[in-house]
């Protein structure tokens, strides 16, 4: 709290997030930490929620939980009383919680309007309803039936498996375009990392290989390194696509963007 308030100080503004950890800093110790930042929030502007992601290999570290649907809602019901109180407090909801912990809870997203204006989206805070909302502007101003008999294949994270099917419902219901997406389990860093990101080259062939539908391949290309076209694992895109025998397109976590490579395959 001292090196914020000199943060502060100095006329940096900062947007934190808190990566919460089952039994840790949930419950009481979230409580207080919300509490000390809201009493400084002149310089602390806004606060994700993020899960405790934990990769297959923690050998002599220590003990941690991941969440499940009881414990997940928890903390959005907590998220949602400080929510309530900032918004009447200084006209910000503040506080906002990472998509993952609505997937994890098995509860709807919030409405557009309760993210404001995205502050935390790089930390995964309203990217699935910013997504669905371009989507539905870009279908609006679609041809109608243009990919009819078209199919693809999408691999997606485990959790988010669900809630595109739905999403590209949508889209194959205007289109006419066939969606087929499968769940990719992460071997790499290990079975309890389920986020679509990532997911490693080799990841891919083995849950892909002799299950793929259609005439290309579609990927989130947050599967790649920033830089260059390499999974995190050091495979390239060229050599996945080489290895399933089919046109592999990334595409950006964009709605609008995701139509539109549908309507020029």
């Amino acid at each position: 709290l001292k090196k914020m308030e000199k943060l502060y100080r100095a006329g940096i503004e900062m947007n934190g997030q808190i990566v919460v950890c089952p039994g840790w800093n949930d419950g009481e110790q979230l409580e207080r930490t919300l509490s000390d930042l809201w009493e400084r929030r002149e310089g602390a502007q806004s606060v994700a929620l993020v899960p405790v992601g934990l990769s297959g290999f923690r050998e002599g570290l220590t003990p941690l939980e991941q969440y499940d649907a009881p414990r997940a809602n928890a903390v959005l019901e907590q998220m949602e009383r400080w929510q309530e109180r900032c918004l009447k407090e200084g006209g910000t909801r503040f506080v906002f919680a990472s998509d993952e912990f609505y997937l994890i809870a098995g509860r709807p997203l919030p409405a557009e309007e309760t993210y404001e204006d995205y502050p935390q989206i790089e930390n995964g805070v309203g990217m699935l309803r910013k997504f669905e909302m371009e989507l539905e502007e870009a279908l609006l101003e679609a041809p109608k039936g243009t990919q009819r008999g078209r199919v693809f294949t999408i691999p997606t994270g485990v959790s988010i498996a669900p809630w595109f099917r739905e999403m590209t419902g949508r889209v194959g219901e205007h289109t006419g375009a066939r969606f087929q997406i499968i769940p990719v389990p992460n071997d790499f860093f290990g079975r309890s990392i389920v986020v679509t990101g990532l997911i490693v080259g080799r990841d891919l062939i083995r849950a892909l290989s002799g299950r793929i539908e259609g005439e290309a391949l579609i990927i989130a290309r947050t599967m790649l390194r920033e830089n260059g076209d390499a999974f995190l694992d050091d495979m390239t895109l060229q050599e996945v696509q080489e290895t399933l025998g089919l046109p592999i397109h990334p595409v950006w976590v964009d709605g609008e963007d995701f139509v539109k490579l549908v309507l020029s395959l």
